[in-house]
């Protein structure tokens, strides 16, 4: 799990330092820092998690209009060829068309609609826990990131001052 997100962060973080280097704008190529509104904002835009649970709740919201509609009326239709009996031909009619619409007389599709926009709302409830979970991850993985080069730093400077005391120490 936390592979994943650190390649996430660090294939993020290439993508925008390319983007900033090819647009060549304000920052232009000379800034190699990453901050974290640019990661923040990477994410949000490029998660496929986040963008199926959008898409999850943006269906729901479809379903609600679907929900509270009527039943589709229905059309039926029927024609005879041959009569079997020999009866005269106004006696029967040898065509039928029926239409028929049901009225929801109960509130039946009051209470689908109801029960549509509670799960309308658990899809967005959902989408926005998705939402920031990914923006956790991704910024805690930043900060591990910003922590690493922290201790990396400290560790050049820890081996310059190693360097400069043996330096030191030979000369006197």
């Amino acid at each position: 799990m936390k592979t994943t997100t650190v390649l996430v962060l660090l294939t993020t973080s290439l993508a925008i330092r390319s983007q900033i280097a090819a647009d060549g704008g304000e920052y232009g190529a000379a800034s190699s820092r990453l901050s974290l509104g640019e990661v923040t904002r990477a994410v949000l835009e490029n998660n496929p998690a986040i963008k199926e649970a959008e898409s999850r709740w943006q269906a729901a919201i479809h379903r609600v209009r679907q929900a509270n509609a009527w039943d589709d009326p229905r059309i039926a239709g029927e024609s005879r060829v041959h009569r079997y009996v020999d009866v005269p031909p106004n006696a029967f009619m040898d065509q039928m068309l029926g239409i028929e619409q049901l009225i929801p007389l109960t509130g039946k599709n009051l209470v689908r609609g109801r029960v549509a926009e509670a799960e309308a709302f658990s899809a967005f409830e959902e989408a926005r826990r998705t939402q920031l979970d990914v923006i956790a991850k991704a910024r805690g993985a930043y900060f591990q990131l910003a922590n690493a080069y922290d201790q990396l730093d400290i560790n050049s400077k820890n081996l310059t001052s190693l360097k400069q005391i043996a330096d030191i120490k030979r000369d006197s």
